[in-house]
């Protein structure tokens, strides 16, 4: 029997307090390193999205989010040049606990960006989504990357 395709989903967490954005600069993960991206990973096998998120919160930057304080905003169907995946980006602005850096072999520095100051040094498509938001142009399905 052939092997289904399997498409890599992933939940980036777009965290915002008082307009400003939440981005941390990835260190030493192999992709993308030097830029800055949302605070997010791959979801696990038998977890839900919403799981994931939470998890990944918890993980990289030591918040506790509850799931009536999130909110997909987007799922992108993105293709890069090796890969396709799912992202869902999901919304906060509220959590308990500081934003810090837990997981210091992946990540350098956390930054509060206005919405209107972006880091030319954020990965494309976390800029366009960031661009999307603050533009109120937000779709909740985008392709990303497609050629056409």
């Amino acid at each position: 029997m052939n092997q289904r395709f399997r498409l890599p989903i992933s939940v980036q967490l777009l965290l915002v307090k008082d307009n400003k954005i939440l981005l941390q600069r990835r260190y030493n993960t192999g992709y993308e390193d030097g830029k800055y991206s949302f605070v997010g990973g791959h979801k696990e096998e038998n977890e839900e999205v919403i799981e994931a998120v939470i998890r990944e919160a918890k993980e990289e930057i030591g918040i506790e989010i509850e799931n009536k304080d999130l909110q997909v905003i987007e799922i992108l169907h993105r293709k890069t040049e090796y890969d396709e995946y799912i992202d869902f980006v999901i919304k906060a602005d509220r959590w308990k606990g500081t934003p810090e850096i837990v997981e210091k072999d992946k990540c350098d520095q956390l930054l509060w960006v206005d919405k209107d100051s972006i880091p030319s040094n954020t990965i494309l498509f976390v800029k366009e989504i960031l661009n999307d938001y603050v533009n109120n142009k937000i779709n909740i399905y985008k392709p990303y990357g497609w050629k056409g």
